[in-house]
């Protein structure tokens, strides 16, 4: 008679898992420090600071009109009031000006065109006073030259690359993009691109999802061709990606039955750390340490999938880059309905958020692991 298949081995709390993690890490020499690379700002989206910048120069660099409208001077401008609008003439009292234009030093303030009345002549009639500075962008306003501009272990936006242009900086100091292997695993997964699915086949889709989530986060993801439910295989190509990569993540095969094999390979190649967390959905999770690097075994259910890169590899990746956050973005909400959940586990509930009656109100979705449309459905996760 076959052995009957054996349930994970632990329950271990994320925190412990995640220290014994680190620290097994450490001992072996890791994380790494990864090279510097400097690159053109172009190319700098996603990447992360190495190193930070100053701003080269003040933004805006000269006094600018920040409205369509005249430059004048506030002290002749002090007679006009409703009852008695005051004329000013071109070249004597005022200038036109488009938004962005120069002030001239003469001026000390902008009035907007729609306060403004036009004369046949060529004058303009205001009739409430201007402020002084009012409508006028003082050098350094945005940001002024030698302030900090962007911080090391900044994870690079669009909106940091337009920055450091304005502010001069056209070159970047970045962290080596960290190399993850995924190694997707199983007999019953097929390519993307199969036609005629047969019962028990299984599209091969959790790669694409780890490799964009890993993307986001500063990651150069290599995918592994689907490796067949073999441990010798497996060994083989897990000891390949540990020699062309910096962190491993095995897709399926992390529980223990018949056919899961991952824990033990970890274990001939290195030492495996945990073999299942106290977490709802993703329980069957593998942390190890082969050769120097981070080796997790990631459940195959999509849902487990996600929030196992979420809450484990992410940090991990952050690890190597130096990143400094950024952190997901957080609310306080009331639940809809009541939610039961087990003492001992700690349960990430996907949740549909909506604003009612003035406060966010979350609506717990589907609870399967398996659940791929409610995880595109959902706006997050409740814990």
């Amino acid at each position: 008679m076959a052995d009957r298949p054996k349930t994970h081995l632990e329950a271990v709390s994320r925190p412990e898992a995640w220290c014994r993690l680190l620290d097994a890490w450490r001992e072996a020499g890791g994380p790494p420090e990864l090279e510097i690379e400097e690159i053109g700002v172009e190319e700098g989206l996603g990447r992360v600071l190495a190193s930070p910048i100053f701003a080269r120069r003040s933004v805006p660099h000269y006094r600018a009109s920040a409205m369509d409208g005249i430059a004048v001077v506030t002290a002749d401008t002090e007679a006009a009031t409703t009852a008695s609008p005051q004329v000013l003439r071109e070249g004597q009292g005022f200038q036109w000006l488009d938004t962005g234009d120069p002030l001239p030093l003469e001026f000390d303030s902008v009035i907007v065109a729609e306060s403004v009345r036009r004369l046949a002549d060529g004058a303009v009639e205001i009739n409430a006073p201007a402020v002084a500075g009012q409508n006028v962008r003082a050098i350094g306003e945005d940001v002024a030259e030698g302030r900090l501009l962007l911080s090391q272990g900044r994870l690079l936006t669009p909106q940091d690359l337009a920055a450091a242009v304005n502010c001069g900086s056209d070159r970047l100091q970045v962290r080596r993009r960290p190399r993850v292997a995924v190694i997707p695993t199983g007999d019953e997964l097929v390519s993307p691109d199969t036609i005629n699915l047969q019962p028990g086949q299984i599209v091969e889709s959790n790669s694409l999802l780890l490799r964009g989530m890993l993307q986001t986060r500063g990651a150069e993801v290599r995918v592994w061709p689907i490796c067949r439910d073999d441990p010798i295989l497996l060994k083989d190509v897990l000891a390949q990606a540990l020699a062309e990569t910096d962190l491993v993540l095995i897709n399926a095969g992390s529980s223990a039955g018949r056919d899961d094999h991952t824990a033990r390979v970890v274990a001939e190649l290195g030492k495996v750390l945990a073999h299942g967390l106290a977490i709802k959905p993703g329980a069957p999770v593998i942390l190890g340490v082969a050769q120097g690097k981070p080796v997790i075994g990631i459940p195959g259910y999509p849902v487990s999938a996600a929030l196992v890169c979420e809450l484990i590899v992410w940090p991990l990746v952050d690890l190597l880059t130096g990143i400094d956050g950024p952190d997901q973005p957080t609310i306080q909400a009331r639940l809809s309905r009541r939610l039961a959940s087990p003492v001992d586990r700690e349960e990430q509930v996907r949740v549909n958020v909506a604003r009612i009656n003035g406060q966010w109100v979350a609506m717990p979705g589907a609870r399967g692991a398996s659940n791929l449309r409610g995880l595109i459905e959902a706006d997050g996760w409740v814990v």
